[in-house]
């Protein structure tokens, strides 16, 4: 038997990993809503966005990187957080590269724009 160490993940993150999220105006307008209302959320967002954006705007970041860009940086820095015990200054995608791959093979069994591929997928990392 596998014995997998257990990590909590915030529930502003989780909760965002388990709705479906397209990519639209609205789905955009409700994110930056929720990022906002978040302020441990929305201080990680603009930390780890600094190179799309220097000054934090979330409009800019939200469009520039879609849902997609912002989970996966999401995800990568909780994992690094995970490893490390502390929150990087940028996001180390190479940790979500398996995520990815995973998601992408999960998703032929749901529709493309369903979020339960890359939930399962970083619960099995």
């Amino acid at each position: 038997m596998i014995n997998f160490p257990f990590v909590s993940l915030p529930e502003h993150f989780t909760r965002l990993l388990v709705i479906n999220i397209q990519n639209s105006t609205q789905s955009n307008t409700n994110l930056e809503l929720y990022i906002n209302e978040n302020k441990e959320l929305n201080a990680l967002v603009r930390r780890i966005f600094r190179d799309i954006d220097p000054d934090g705007f979330l409009g800019k970041i939200l469009s520039i990187s879609g849902w997609p860009g912002i989970r996966n940086r999401l995800a990568a820095v909780y994992i690094e957080y995970a490893m490390t015990g502390r929150f990087p200054e940028s996001a180390n995608l190479s940790l979500v590269t398996d995520i990815v791959n995973m998601k992408i093979n999960f998703a032929i069994l749901h529709h493309l724009d369903f979020p339960a591929p890359f939930f399962w997928a970083s619960m099995l990392k």
